[in-house]
């Protein structure tokens, strides 16, 4: 475990088990790819997160609305 995961689970963990959380993912998405893909589902198999919540930022980017 290394010193940011220790910390968050200081954070997380409460009376032994781990609070749910809601993990957020900002971002263009403008075009989204795999590896937009890969660390959603990464986030969504994490035992303590409950919810992972997609946050697309409004600029257009190349283009892309």
């Amino acid at each position: 475990m290394n010193l940011g995961e220790y910390i968050a689970t200081q954070f997380l963990i409460e009376s032994g088990e781990l609070k749910p959380i809601t993990a957020f993912y900002p971002g263009g998405f403008k075009p989204p790819h795999i590896g937009h893909f890969h660390i959603v589902d990464e986030l969504s198999k994490r035992p303590e997160v409950s919810k992972v919540i997609i946050i697309i930022g409004h600029k257009e980017r190349d283009g892309i609305t």
